[in-house]
């Protein structure tokens, strides 16, 4: 053999030694022998339904938000994660409540892990919200109570919490409790938002994202936005302007920006007339609207309308005896 044959020989067999399909009789059976989600490798066909079922009804295809004005450009979809930001105090968590506590009155199973304060005001929030009574009655409290227990779980924990903890806590929710929607108020709570420690915080978001595709329940997560040069507030944030790595961002499917315009607070002529509040989408992996979405607050019972002149009805069904009088 000559000095070219054995070049061309020893190339042929790094080609070999490199290809994605080797031989079989190299392959090391026992490797694969665990291997966890085998059932995830399927073939096309066995899509076809859910295919056929997009292409004939296609749309935006998740919960309803309680505003009319969001069925067609924004839902809330099983097996995703949304990211609710904005700058501090912008309504961020009293929106998303108002969220939950719409779909636990629909008897949508819903849990909230608010770390940032405790269950019991959390419920005050909620019972307001349900009832649209700034002052309930004892007997309305009880009423509320007795429907939110039907479709809502309360994460009693405040403070520090492990990312760790979280998820395991997450997933016991979906798997367990049957849990739809999860609220997680907020990431700054026990998520440094150095980006020299960014690696948690992608770590994390990677877990949640996985925790929601294999489970199908939606994972919510406020995070806030940098404080604005000179501490103006008039320009609407987007995306990249979240405290700390852009990977939460970057990596969720859906990112609504809560603007809350303050120029009105102070002035009312000198509002913006985009309403007290904006829900921005400004990302929306699998659905087609982005856009701002103007809301107009109803403070005393903690609640947003999409229309200006809108009142707002309880959440809460009615009694049977009232159906009866």
């Amino acid at each position: 053999m000559t000095q070219e044959d054995e070049r061309l020989r020893a190339l042929a067999d790094q080609i070999a030694e490199t290809r994605i399909i080797r031989d079989a009789r190299k392959v090391d059976v026992a490797k694969y022998a665990d291997f966890p989600d085998a059932h995830l490798l399927r073939s096309p066909e066995a899509f076809r339904d859910d295919i056929i079922e997009l292409f004939e009804s296609p749309g935006c295809r998740g919960d309803l938000a309680p505003w009319p004005r969001f069925k067609e450009k924004l839902q809330f979809r099983p097996h995703e994660t949304t990211a609710w930001v904005g700058y501090s105090a912008s309504f961020k968590t009293t929106l998303l409540m108002e969220l939950m506590t719409s779909l636990a009155c629909r008897k949508i199973r819903v849990a909230i892990a608010s770390l940032e304060m405790p269950a019991k005001i959390t419920l005050v929030q909620a019972i307001r919200q349900a009832s649209a009574i700034p002052s309930p009655s004892v007997g309305t409290i009880d009423y509320a109570l007795a429907v939110l227990a039907k479709g809502m779980v309360i994460y009693d924990v405040t403070g520090s919490v492990k990312p760790r903890m979280l998820i395991a806590v997450m997933n016991y929710c979906a798997l367990e409790l049957g849990i739809k929607h999860f609220m997680l108020d907020n990431l700054s709570a026990f998520l440094s938002v150095d980006n020299d420690k960014s690696g948690m915080t992608q770590q994390f978001i990677g877990d949640a994202i996985s925790v929601a595709r294999t489970t199908g329940m939606h994972v919510h997560m406020v995070a806030h936005c940098k404080k604005p040069e000179h501490s103006d507030e008039s320009r609407i944030p987007n995306r990249h302007d979240l405290i700390g790595t852009s990977m939460v961002t970057n990596l969720v499917d859906n990112v609504n920006i809560i603007w809350r315009d303050r120029n009105k607070e102070e002035d009312p002529g000198a509002g913006s007339g985009k309403g007290d509040i904006v829900v921005k989408v400004d990302k929306q992996k699998h659905w087609g609207f982005e856009g701002m979405i103007p809301m107009w607050r109803h403070a005393q019972v903690a609640r947003f309308t999409d229309e200006q002149l809108s009142g707002v009805s309880p959440f809460l069904p009615k009694k049977a005896s009232d159906e009866n009088t």
